[in-house]
């Protein structure tokens, strides 16, 4: 006879019930089998396990002894069981990524080529989609998770914060506002405005910031992406208002930006994923990634 896992865990059961009968139902065993486990060990071993008697099971000085050594022992194994388990599953790991167009060109190239350096056999598919998008394909498991602004809708998922993004504003260098270097959010409304629709989560923000001050914003034009809004304001069509993870990229255009005070607005930014669901192992090691890239990126 060997000294078995099984028969350590049948040791600890047993200690943790002072029961056969208990133990045996948590073992998915018989009553007899399992008592025959403990004998087996007992004469094995050519020590008495456990003082047995009508009402219960208790363990005795050298029982106890085997008993601490087999926790520890079983703890380590199982441990070192999880940990192999844990790397097989990233080497055959496959991360569906959503996340916002913006994120998509500043902060995902960023964060994919550090964990592609650590996790090259890690396949990585992305959604760059709006946000309204996103959310609809993480209902629907069609993505691991998405990074991107606070859910509208936040039944059914849980929301992760990284960091808070504030919002800018952006205009041609001939602009009136162009020098100022910070403006008042009710000022901007004065001014001919090129906004995002109606309906996407960008536009709603704004407007619950300018109804908060009093006022409302009426653009002069409405658009959908993010790069036409961009290209209409350096046109000198009108100013537009983006986070400061858009204006990363309106940086290499010639454009003037302009902090938005009195008062400051701020988008909450960060990993949405399935509420009550494990997030896969790839995954989970990619969103610590991009954790450490926004760390570093948006300090």
């Amino acid at each position: 006879m060997s000294l078995t896992i099984r028969r350590l865990r049948t040791l600890i059961a047993v200690a943790h019930h002072q029961n056969f009968r208990r133990a045996a139902e948590e073992m998915a065993s018989s009553q007899p089998a399992l008592t025959a486990h403990i004998k087996d060990l007992e004469q094995f071993l050519g020590v008495t396990l456990f003082n047995r008697t009508t009402r219960r099971v208790t363990l005795t000085r050298e029982g106890e002894i085997l008993l601490a050594r087999a926790k520890r022992s079983l703890t380590e194994i199982d441990s070192v069981v999880d940990e192999l388990k844990h790397q097989a599953a990233v080497q055959r790991g496959r991360v569906v990524i959503g996340c916002t167009p913006t994120i998509a060109m500043s902060l995902m190239p960023l964060a994919l080529r550090e964990f592609r350096r650590s996790h090259p056999q890690v396949d990585v598919q992305i959604y760059d989609e709006p946000s309204e998008i996103l959310e609809r394909r993480i209902f629907s498991g069609e993505i691991d998770f998405a990074v991107g602004p606070a859910p509208q809708r936040p039944n059914r998922l849980t929301f992760r914060h990284l960091t808070s993004d504030p919002f800018m504003a952006i205009c041609a260098p001939g602009h009136p506002l162009a020098s100022a270097g910070k403006v008042r959010l009710k000022e901007l409304a004065a001014h001919p405005m090129i906004m995002m629709r109606q309906g996407l989560n960008l536009r709603q923000e704004l407007d619950r910031a300018f109804t908060a001050q009093g006022c409302r914003c009426t653009p002069a034009i409405e658009v959908f992406h993010h790069y036409t809004l961009i290209g209409l304001v350096e046109a000198g069509l009108g100013l537009g208002i983006l986070p400061r993870m858009t204006v990363l990229i309106v940086q290499r255009r010639k454009l003037k930006t302009l902090r938005i005070v009195a008062p400051e607005v701020v988008r909450e930014f960060g990993v949405t994923t399935r509420r009550g669901e494990p997030v896969a192992a790839a995954a989970t090691l990619f969103i610590d990634s991009f954790r450490k890239t926004v760390e570093r990126r948006m300090k």
